[in-house]
């Protein structure tokens, strides 16, 4: 009799381990994806693909809405931009780098949004563009990158 208890157990616990498993067949939700809206804060946004060209000494945002559970980095580089501590809204930057002429934008809490302030420098004629990399969920190699054409 004990012995036909200790099956009922163990079966039991095998029903349960594969009922509790997932199903290859059902479809994964697909994570949400980040979204870049055309405008922020500041005016255009310079994330949004619409936005490939701009003008110096103009405000613009950059600006993105993250899901929960996402994470966002955004590196620009190639040239000088300015960007306003005091009118940044959820991004972590770092120190612009001259050597490489970068610097780097980190979301720092997913699930709001992510604005700042940004113009770009007029004073040097030979800078005509900046790229900005994306790198979406821990990516290591940029999602995306676009040139910024910048008209004096």
């Amino acid at each position: 009799m004990k012995s036909q208890h200790i099956f009922y157990v163990l079966a039991l616990f095998a029903l349960l381990f594969t009922a509790c498993k997932e199903d290859p067949k059902e479809p994964q939700k697909p994570q949400e994806s980040i979204f870049y809206p055309a405008t922020g804060l500041y005016g255009a946004n310079i994330l949004s693909d619409d936005v490939t060209e701009v003008d110096a000494n103009l405000e613009y945002s950059m600006s993105a809405e993250t899901p929960s559970g996402s994470d966002l980095k955004i590196i620009l580089k190639d040239g000088l931009w300015f960007y306003d501590p005091h009118a940044t809204t959820n991004w972590t930057v770092t120190s612009y780098n001259d050597n490489t002429q970068s610097q780097i934008f980190t979301v720092t809490q997913t699930g709001k949004r992510s604005d700042l302030y940004l113009s770009f420098d007029d004073k040097d004629p030979n800078q005509s563009a900046i790229t900005v990399e994306y790198y979406e969920n821990g990516a290591v190699t940029p999602t995306k990158t676009k040139q910024l054409n910048i008209r004096l």
